[in-house]
């Protein structure tokens, strides 16, 4: 019974890290298009906006999650061992249940301690990290050189900026993001993508699949409820791409935006690939052909 506890208790820890660790975003703003008036400024981005991405990273978030993957990691190799110790006393062989016991438990350590540890140093590095630091690494996602993304670091608090929230909540890492005159970023730690709004190439609709189980009546049984999102995401010529949950009408004013500047930007007449349709376009931009079908 006491084994039984001391795993829920590390369960709850992984789930509260979990929701700890991917709370990480910068500040929310209101929801749809804002001008990035003096007021948004002075609040959002004080000191410039690589300065506000380098202070609102989430190291220490990393850390705390890091530590309580690593503690639940080796909470478990410390039962592996106790089993390994309990059977030596009673027997000094393993059964091949024993074994199958054994290798369960060392297949949720591992990955759980070196996933931990690994968030450690990235929340440390996240936390030693100035603009410059992510200015480099927005640089390698966009495939531009740094100067570019310092211009597009300047035009961000300019007041013909754009603050937008494309799933209407303003809380999804990714969802967010802004338009300046020359450049658009969707806001996502693990992918500052910045595209010049002149290197853009096709603006695609894609939906995908949710899954959830739902307990159904007293019975005892669970349903399976299949959901679908949208999703927008644009692709420049250079192969580089971002994407977000959105609201169609949100994002069908973000495409508006673009095409009136860019009108020969491809958006497939609009059409919502399939999630399957989607995954095989991402297979081939990740290979390095960037000449996604307009339609299949």
């Amino acid at each position: 019974m006491k084994t039984y506890i001391t795993m829920g208790i590390f369960t709850g820890l992984i789930v509260f890290s979990l929701i700890f660790a991917f709370k990480n975003k910068l500040p929310s703003k209101n929801n749809g298009f804002t001008p990035m008036d003096d007021a948004l400024r002075r609040k959002q981005y004080p000191d410039g906006y690589w300065e506000t991405v380098a202070k609102h990273s989430g190291g220490f978030r990393l850390i705390i999650s890091g530590l309580l993957f690593a503690l639940v990691g080796l909470a478990v190799f410390a039962l592996a061992v106790g089993f390994i110790v309990d059977t030596i006393k009673r027997s000094y062989k393993m059964s091949g249940s024993d074994v199958v016991i054994l290798a369960l438990l060392f297949g949720i350590g591992t990955p759980l301690l070196f996933a931990g540890i690994r968030s450690i140093i990235n929340g440390i590095k996240r936390n030693l990290s100035n603009a410059d630091y992510w200015i480099g690494e927005s640089a390698k996602a966009s495939r531009y050189p740094e100067s570019e993304i310092r211009e597009f670091g300047r035009q961000a608090v300019a007041p013909d900026s754009f603050y937008f929230s494309l799933d209407g909540q303003g809380g999804a890492q990714g969802s967010t993001g802004l338009l300046t005159r020359d450049y658009i970023m969707f806001e996502n730690y693990t992918n500052l993508c910045v595209i010049k709004r002149e290197d853009i190439e096709k603006v695609y609709y894609s939906e995908c699949a949710n899954v959830s189980n739902v307990r159904a009546g007293n019975a005892g049984g669970n349903l399976r409820i299949h959901t679908f999102s949208l999703r927008l995401a644009v692709i420049s010529r250079q192969g580089t791409w971002c994407i977000a949950t959105v609201q169609k009408g949100i994002a069908d004013e973000l495409v508006a935006r673009l095409l009136e500047k860019h009108p020969n930007i491809n958006t497939a007449g609009g059409r919502i690939w399939t999630e399957q349709e989607w995954f095989t376009i991402e297979r081939a931009l990740r290979k390095g052909d960037f000449s996604v079908p307009t339609d299949q």
